[in-house]
């Protein structure tokens, strides 16, 4: 691995990231940081878990990094536990790491800039606007993407397409509702690493020893109950972290889309959601019908050829509802591609707890 370079793992991190040690005393946060954080209702308290932690919430009877494609890191200080975790699963196509504090996220941001300057060959290193930056394996493409900004402004596909979720951060008694209603967003299967318990916060309920109820239609269970801590700046013997799988939805609807297209027109396989489907977003940014916050669960439209008159294409959105709403209201459509009408028709669900109805074409 990169740090047989010379010395241990822990000093060759320290190294990368200029010096910075572990924990409160690396931690770079400016007054302005805090100024933020204040403003936002953000927590800026501040640990890491150490390499070896990492290398245990990873493996196979924790997280199994191995066996899964998308890491999202919320609240990731220096970043340095999405690197490690990007340097040691190869089988992670995408890790997206987002930081409140500037000052950590750019003390991060020089540490992947040093990295791809030292292995020119092996990593690309590019700034993607002035708030996120992408560090590229050469070799197969996969990306760790850096993102300056609050936890819950994290993109809503971005969340619903995360295999591993590590929050690692602490949530103000104030956010706590947002928090778990955040989590509602989840796909079946997603495996989660949380600094707080998730039966602490707010609508959250145990229904037995090692499940949870997070809300009406979405449930979790309980991942390494005996076995969950982790090295951690402020504990070196070990933290107790709590870790979680998401294990499906157990009613709701979906929403299809059914797109007329005029007679003749060349219907593409795909379509994305975003420039068909515009719904005004509500304050937080979550687009909602009926005032229910809908869950994507793709941001593609997938179009299936049919015959007769001008129905050429029909196209089911997978748009998740957690319950069906009473009605829906007026929607935009986008101008191109050239959509004639467009229908929502909810279809709902129904099934035992851990299961859920895929989406079908009306």
């Amino acid at each position: 691995m990169y740090w047989r370079e010379g010395g241990d793992r822990d000093t060759w991190f320290e190294g990368l990231y200029g010096g910075a040690r572990w924990g409160t005393a690396g931690d770079p946060k400016t007054s302005t940081d805090e100024r933020e954080a204040t403003a936002r209702r953000a927590s800026l308290l501040y640990g890491e878990v150490l390499p070896e932690g990492v290398e245990k919430l990873f493996d196979r009877s924790h997280l199994a990094a191995d066996e899964a494609r998308t890491l999202v890191d919320l609240g990731a200080g220096l970043g340095r536990l999405a690197l490690q975790a990007f340097l040691e699963h190869p089988s992670l196509q995408s890790v997206y790491a987002v930081e409140l504090a500037k000052g950590r996220w750019r003390l991060g941001v020089e540490a992947l800039e040093r990295l791809a300057e030292r292995h020119p060959r092996l990593f690309e290193f590019t700034a993607d606007g002035s708030d996120a930056v992408v560090l590229k394996s050469v070799k197969d493409g996969r990306q760790l993407r850096f993102v300056k900004g609050d936890l819950f402004d994290t993109p809503v596909d971005v969340l619903a397409a995360a295999d591993l979720v590590v929050c690692e951060t602490r949530i103000p008694d104030d956010r706590q509702v947002d928090f778990a209603s955040f989590l509602s967003r989840l796909r079946p299967d997603t495996r989660l690493m949380l600094y707080h318990s998730l039966e602490s916060l707010p609508r959250i309920r145990l229904v037995a020893t090692d499940r949870a109820e997070i809300d009406s239609t979405t449930q979790a269970e309980r991942i390494a109950p005996h076995d969950s801590f982790l090295a951690a700046s402020w504990s070196p013997k070990g933290h107790r972290f709590h870790m979680w799988r998401i294990t499906g939805r157990t009613a709701g609807c979906y929403l299809p889309l059914i797109l007329r297209l005029p007679s003749g027109h060349h219907a593409p396989t795909s379509l994305p959601l975003p420039g068909i489907l515009r719904l005004p977003p509500p304050p937080g940014g979550t687009q909602t019908i009926g005032g229910t916050a809908l869950v994507p669960m793709s941001p593609m439209v997938p179009i299936m050829p049919t015959v007769g008159g001008s129905l050429v294409a029909r196209g089911a959105a997978p748009l998740y509802l957690p319950r069906p709403p009473r009605r829906l209201p007026p929607l935009t459509l986008s101008r191109t591609p050239p959509i004639q009408t467009i229908q929502l028709r909810p279809i709902r669900t129904t099934g035992p707890p851990g299961t859920r109805t895929p989406p079908t074409s009306p």
